[in-house]
């Protein structure tokens, strides 16, 4: 079922992802709850969303991977304005 809920931009967005990144390698403070670390590695997935990401078998490689929070997308939720907003 859609969510018809506006994205939470300033909280939990796509927005927040690289500055937060960003923030916990140069000491600062993230919106994100990303651990502070020396070296960092985003990996955005297309077209997986949360419940795809839940439905993984348990032995999968991504279901392996450390899930720090789920992210509202922009609108229209498309790999174009995903990566829009990811630069910006």
């Amino acid at each position: 079922m859609i969510d018809p809920r506006p994205p939470r931009f300033g909280g939990a967005s796509l927005a927040e992802l690289m500055p937060s990144a960003l923030a916990a390698v140069t000491g600062g403070s993230p919106v994100l709850p990303v651990p502070r670390c020396d070296a960092l590695c985003v990996l955005l997935v297309d077209g997986l969303g949360t419940a795809a990401l839940e439905s993984l078998p348990a032995g999968s490689a991504l279901a392996g991977m450390t899930r720090l929070a789920d992210l509202d997308a922009g609108f229209p939720a498309t790999t174009a304005t995903s990566l829009s907003t990811l630069g910006t």
